[in-house]
C-alpha cells in the first residue's frame, strides 16, 4: 500500500460537494470510478491520508485530475497485525515504492496488561532486519516467507495485547 495525502481539493470545482465545497462528492467520485479502487475516496478533505495500492496510484490520480491533488508519502512507522494483537515495527529503509526495510520496536510505560495498550516506544538496535514486500492485494508481508500477518503503513507505532488469550 502507498500512502497519499490529500493536498487540495479545488474548492467549487464540478464533483465537489454541494454542501461543503471542499469535499469530494461520492457520486462524483462513483462516476470518475474512483471508488472502484481499494481507497475511501469520497467526503475526503485537504489533509486527509489515504491507503492505495502503489499499483493503482498512477490511475487515482489520472482520475483525481481537476477534483483534487495527491501525493505520496513515505510514513515511519507500520504495525504488525497477528489476530487481534498489534505490534509496532518502525521503517529503516525504502527500497522502493513495493519494498521496505522494517525493525520491531520496543513498548515501553504500559499502562496495564489487562488493558493492552502502551504509551511509549523505543528503537531498539540489536532487533534483526525483516524485509517486506507489497502483494497484490496491496498490503506488506515479510519477503521470502509464505503468508504471514500483514503489516499496514502507519504514522504511528501502535501496540496492543488482546488481554483475552
Amino acid at each position: 500500500m502507498s500512502q497519499v495525502r490529500v493536498t487540495k481539493v479545488y474548492q467549487g470545482a464540478p464533483g465537489t460537494d454541494k454542501y461543503h465545497g471542499t469535499t469530494v462528492d461520492h457520486i462524483e467520485a462513483r462516476d470518475r470510478g474512483l471508488l472502484r479502487h481499494s481507497a475511501w475516496l469520497w467526503n475526503v478533505r485537504e489533509g486527509d491520508k489515504l491507503q492505495i495500492p502503489f499499483k493503482e496510484l498512477e490511475e487515482v490520480k489520472a482520475a483525481c485530475k481537476g477534483l483534487c491533488e495527491l501525493e505520496l508519502e513515505h510514513p515511519k512507522y507500520c504495525n504488525q497485525h497477528v489476530g487481534t494483537d498489534v505490534y509496532p515495527y518502525e521503517i529503516i529503509e525504502w527500497k522502493n515504492e513495493r519494498t521496505i526495510v522494517v525493525r520491531e520496536m520496543e513498548p515501553r510505560d504500559f499502562t496495564d496488561w489487562t488493558d493492552g495498550h502502551c504509551k511509549r516506544y523505543e528503537s531498539n538496535p540489536d532487533n534483526p532486519l525483516i524485509t517486506l514486500r507489497e502483494r497484490k492485494n496491496g498490503g506488506f508481508n515479510q519477503a521470502g516467507a509464505g503468508l504471514h500477518c500483514p503489516f499496514i503503513l502507519s504514522d504511528e507505532p501502535y501496540f496492543y495485547r488482546d488481554p483475552s488469550f
